[in-house]
């Protein structure tokens, strides 16, 4: 299986899926190999469909329900949206979620999706065991509220234990106060995100809790005068890497304060910064 398995790593995705069809000895060997099930990713698409919508996606479900055997290390959620989640939709999807082996999946990615907190929150909870986490593009169907509200009533928080890359790109700020409990961190980038000016003092608290971070990547993100603290300067980490693009950070002493933290700076890059 050792011979077998280097040979199979030189195949795309689409050549090792089919080789895994071909027997039952050449699927175990794929199966059981971390390395060939990485390149695997288990992408479920949802489509905007005008003509009969519940019924391609009821197939498209049922389609996939084939597949969902195999211990994929990464799963991928795109162009899920709120007018196309009916409840026997919902239903399908949990049924489909529950076949996987989800303490093998590692790495999970949310793209362009338009749908209920409570939607994304009974997503998440269903795979403890991330590492990587990619939140891109996602905006609630819920009525906006601050950020800070978005928890009122309801302290829980994802425990995400083994998480240490996390990606925000354009998505509400909700996210990052949701995932609050994750404290592991190595890897953090957040781009042009959704926020109200309250969130900079959630951004604070979150790198507060943060030990072992090592990469920061911000972009389009907004300090301002009348939220922003000196508290970065107390930051337990220390990163190799810092890029910030696009910020606006109007209180230059705050982020003196922060950067004469960061010690073992290995790349700093700054670009299209105003008002410093």
């Amino acid at each position: 299986k050792t011979t077998l398995s280097h040979i199979f790593n030189y195949l795309d995705v689409k050549s090792l899926l089919i080789t895994t069809e071909v027997c039952t000895y050449f699927n175990d060997t794929v199966q059981t190999s971390r390395k060939l099930m990485s390149k695997l990713k288990l992408v479920m698409r949802f489509e905007d469909i005008k003509d009969d919508k519940k019924q391609c996606n009821k197939i498209l479900l049922n389609e996939l329900d084939q597949y969902v055997t195999r211990n994929y290390q990464s799963v991928q959620f795109l162009h899920l949206k709120e007018n196309s989640l009916s409840n026997l939709m919902r239903k399908q999807l949990t049924s489909i979620i529950n076949k996987l082996e989800v303490k093998s999946i590692t790495c999970l990615q949310i793209n362009n999706c338009y749908v209920g907190r409570e939607d994304v929150v009974n997503l998440l909870k269903k795979f403890p065991n991330l590492v990587e986490l990619t939140i891109e593009e996602l905006m609630f169907s819920n009525d906006f509220s601050p950020s800070e509200l978005a928890l009122e009533g309801n302290s829980e928080r994802l425990s995400l234990p083994n998480l240490r890359s996390f990606r925000l790109i354009n998505a509400d700020f909700f996210c990052l106060i949701l995932i609050n409990s994750s404290t592991q961190l190595h890897t953090l980038e957040i781009m042009t995100p959704s926020y109200n000016r309250s969130d900079v003092e959630e951004l604070e608290n979150f790198l507060l809790k943060q030990r072992h971070l090592k990469k920061l990547s911000m972009s389009r993100f907004r300090f301002n005068s009348s939220y922003s603290t000196n508290r970065l300067a107390n930051v337990q980490f220390q990163l190799e890497e810092l890029k910030l693009k696009d910020i606006i950070w109007d209180i230059t002493a705050h982020a003196r304060l922060f950067l004469n933290t960061q010690k073992n700076l290995k790349h700093f890059k700054l670009s299209k910064f105003q008002r410093w």
